[in-house]
């Protein structure tokens, strides 16, 4: 048997519940089959359990030579290049950010915090809207070295959605990918068709030091972004705390009155409070930081923009990178 999963691109067995790619003996032979794992995620949004991914020996079986598209997204812009192949970068959930951000000013962002070293191109993307597709179409077809492009990518960047839109868009295949906000959702590498020139092969979604390994599935749907962000001011003054949800405690240790500016999921919860009204989070992971006009980068969650100097103590629910930057926006 040599059938793979199309959800998650494990090998599809009928021996072992506990297993991989599990699937009852009587759906084996049909067609764009999923195993019973995708079918519980896909369509009741449960994950039986959490199988461990090694990224590494993954990517160990990406051809060298072959194009790789990296899609990473506003919640996580940052890149694992441990390649030596050509990159196409691509800048995911485009939608997500107020429109009035042109694409040059991402792209000009992206330069300026990343090592290009092999990256050929830089893309911004909605795949939702179909925003810049054909570019990114054309790219692929210019650059790629044989009939694989890999896609590779930070933990709920869009590559899944990617990819089924790029199906409807360039192929004649009936192949949808599942589609979940919980990471580990693919296993192992997924061909995908396209048309006799062009393959796309899957891989699982990087999450290194990213909040979104730690949540349960409800949390994940109040953390991971559906629509336009509306970030949130705060005029703050020193002594006084914003907690974001239960995930993280800033403390606005010394400064001016300031402007804090959150970007994250409208459903997360934000409350403003004196630093010494409650303990919350208090006794877990801290971080001290001294800044000015940076943005503070929560890996998986969100940022916040903060303007005049500041001396700030964050506390985390979970062990995260935070990352200081220049501001986006």
């Amino acid at each position: 048997m040599s059938k793979m999963c199309l959800g998650c691109g494990s090998l599809l067995q009928c021996d072992d519940k506990n297993k991989s790619g599990y699937i009852k003996k009587e759906l084996i032979n049909e067609e764009d089959v999923i195993c019973e794992r995708c079918y519980k995620l896909k369509n009741y949004g449960k994950l039986s359990r959490k199988d461990e991914v090694d990224i590494n020996k993954i990517f160990n079986k990406i051809n060298g030579n072959d194009l790789i598209i990296y899609i990473t997204d506003i919640l996580n812009i940052n890149v694992i290049n441990n390649f030596s192949n050509p990159i196409l970068l691509v800048l995911g959930k485009k939608d997500l950010l107020p429109k009035s951000i042109k694409d040059s000013k991402l792209i000009n962002f992206i330069k300026s915090n990343i090592i290009e070293g092999n990256i050929i191109d830089i893309v911004i993307l909605s795949s939702i809207e179909n925003y810049n597709m054909d570019q990114i179409y054309s790219i692929i077809m210019k650059y790629k070295k044989s009939n694989n492009v890999y896609i590779v990518g930070n933990v709920n960047a869009g590559k899944s959605t990617f990819i089924n839109k790029f199906i409807k868009n360039y192929s004649h295949q009936d192949i949808n990918l599942t589609i979940s906000d919980v990471p580990g959702t693919t296993l192992d590498l997924i061909s995908i068709p396209i048309n006799k020139d062009l393959t796309l092969i899957d891989t699982p979604g990087i999450l290194y030091n990213n909040i979104q390994g730690f949540l349960t599935l409800d949390q994940l749907k109040r953390i991971i972004p559906k629509k336009e962000i509306k970030p949130i001011i705060y005029q703050i003054e020193s002594n006084q705390t914003l907690m974001i949800d239960e995930f993280v405690r800033i403390d606005y240790i010394k400064g001016e009155r300031n402007s804090f500016t959150i970007y994250t999921s409208n459903a997360i919860n934000i409350n403003r409070s004196k630093v010494d009204s409650h303990n919350k989070l208090k006794d877990n992971i801290k971080h001290t930081f001294t800044i000015e006009n940076k943005d503070i980068v929560l890996n998986g969650l969100g940022w916040i923009k903060i303007i005049k100097k500041a001396t700030v103590d964050i506390y985390l629910k979970y062990d995260i990178d935070i990352i200081i930057r220049d501001p986006l926006i």
